[in-house]
């Protein structure tokens, strides 16, 4: 009984070894799993990645127009140049043409931006005048200089006698500050739209030519050029006759 008590003895301290080191044998492979997981010594990340240069870009003023280089050109020698460097544009007018959508007047909003100039109704641009001459006739010169200075007319196609006040007013001012204003109309065929375009229309030809003697550089915008009347180009003295189309795929 003795020896039977022993050895039953001795089993069980073998059994319960056994049973003891199990969960040792699992905690172990666990453990090693997930050391596999999280232990990153050795690892290779690799090199850091090169750094690249990142250039930022304005949808403000001349830098928001995609393409048309050609018209980018024009407007940054003959009218954004000049003008910030105090002296006057020497081309009298710009037609920009080209089918709808092709950023036209999108393209003179832009040019606005890039001048820090407001694009102010014709009659909305006399009424301030007459507001400035009210108030003090002593300065009135001076500030009606800095009006013309700060915007772009948007000249209205319905009514002609803005376009003979705007007139008078830079006639006014140019004498004394020799000074230009920008005249902006925006389809042009509104001022036209029959045939017979320079006969029909002889008075609002005149007062925007009396504009571009007294010191307004016009702008203008036109879908098909083919059908406006080449009489008229050169009785409004456009010089620049720029074609907008939409911008190539190397250029967007």
């Amino acid at each position: 009984l003795t020896g039977a008590g022993t050895a039953g003895a001795a089993a069980k301290s073998a059994s319960a070894e056994t049973t003891s080191a199990k969960p040792a044998e699992k905690e172990e492979l666990v453990g090693n799993e997930i050391t596999e997981e999280i232990d990153l010594d050795g690892f290779d990340f690799g090199t850091e990645p090169a750094q690249t240069e990142t250039k930022t870009y304005s949808d403000r003023g001349m830098e928001g127009i995609v393409g048309l280089s050609r018209l980018k050109e024009v407007f940054g020698e003959e009218i954004i140049n000049p003008l910030n460097n105090g002296k006057n544009v020497f081309t009298n007018g710009f037609l920009l043409h080209g089918f709808s959508g092709n950023g036209k007047t999108y393209s003179v909003e832009k040019l606005a931006e890039e001048l820090n100039r407001e694009i102010m109704d014709s009659g909305e641009f006399i009424r301030s005048v007459e507001r400035i001459e009210k108030a003090g006739k002593g300065s009135a010169d001076g500030k009606i200089s800095e009006l013309i200075d700060s915007v772009i007319i948007k000249i209205n196609p319905d009514d002609i006698r803005e376009i003979a006040g705007i007139s008078n007013i830079l006639k006014s001012n140019n004498k004394s500050t020799h000074k230009q204003g920008i005249g902006f109309i925006d389809e042009i065929q509104k001022f036209f739209p029959a045939e017979n375009q320079y006969i029909n229309n002889i008075s609002a030809i005149q007062a925007i030519e009396n504009s571009a003697k007294n010191g307004m550089v016009l702008l203008a915008t036109k879908r098909e050029l083919d059908s406006i009347d080449p009489t008229l180009i050169n009785s409004l003295r456009f010089e620049r006759l720029i074609e907008n189309k939409p911008p190539m795929r190397s250029e967007i």
